[in-house]
C-alpha cells in the first residue's frame, strides 16, 4: 500500500517536473501557445499570422546576434 503510494506520487513528480521544463523551454512555449490557439479555436488565417510573426521575430534575433558577433570579430 505504502510501496504503491509512493510510486504514485513519484510519477506525479516526475510529470510536474516535465511540465515545468516545458514551460521553460522555447519549444514547451510554443507548445503551449498552440494548445491555447486549440482551445481558442481560432481561424487559420490568424494562426498563419501568428506563425509568420514568430518566424519573423526568431529571423530578426539571428541577425540582430549574427551582426553583434561580425562587430566584436572587426573589433
Amino acid at each position: 500500500m505504502e510501496i504503491d503510494k509512493m510510486r504514485q506520487n513519484s510519477v506525479l513528480y516526475e510529470q510536474m517536473m516535465k511540465r515545468n521544463a516545458n514551460k521553460r523551454s522555447i519549444a514547451g512555449r510554443l507548445e503551449k501557445a498552440a494548445a491555447t490557439m486549440n482551445n481558442k479555436r481560432i481561424g487559420r488565417g490568424e494562426a498563419m499570422a501568428a506563425g509568420i510573426l514568430a518566424g519573423l521575430a526568431v529571423a530578426y534575433t539571428l541577425t540582430t546576434l549574427m551582426n553583434k558577433q561580425q562587430e566584436t570579430k572587426e573589433a
